[in-house]
């Protein structure tokens, strides 16, 4: 008979609940595109009215890639997870997800908004042909 010590333990216990934390945030069902479009909006309603002056940044730009949720998680190992949107002139060009893994002292859950603003059109052209 094998026997496991309480730091053994532990540890599986550290990586069982890493994986499924990153599991959850990695296998998270795709939003649809309505979805994803209304949080992009309600995401942009909010930034207006809390940073002054980001609705004439926003109408001088080329384009913003908007996050409404990214949310990142970790028990040791982690992982963050976002859809978006691309809005060109306001309008809905295509759809992105932003993604990575990490290692190392974590702990927790945190989610945030993310707003990439282009300013240029080559900016916006060197990001679209990667």
């Amino acid at each position: 008979m094998h026997t496991i010590n309480r730091r053994k333990a532990l540890s599986l216990g550290v990586c069982s609940a890493s994986a499924s934390l990153i599991g959850s945030v990695a296998g998270a069902k795709a939003n649809s595109r309505y979805d994803i479009d209304a949080n992009v909006h309600s995401t942009l309603r909010h930034f207006y009215w809390r940073v002054g002056g980001a609705q004439e940044l926003l109408a001088k730009s080329s384009a913003a890639l908007v996050f409404p949720f990214v949310v990142k998680a970790g028990l040791g190992f982690g992982g963050e997870y976002g859809e978006g949107a691309l809005l060109i002139h306001g309008r809905t060009e295509a759809y992105y997800n932003t993604i990575s893994a990490s290692v190392g002292f974590q702990l927790g859950v945190q989610a945030r908004s993310v707003i990439i603003v282009f300013m240029t059109p080559e900016a916006l052209w060197d990001f679209r042909r990667v």
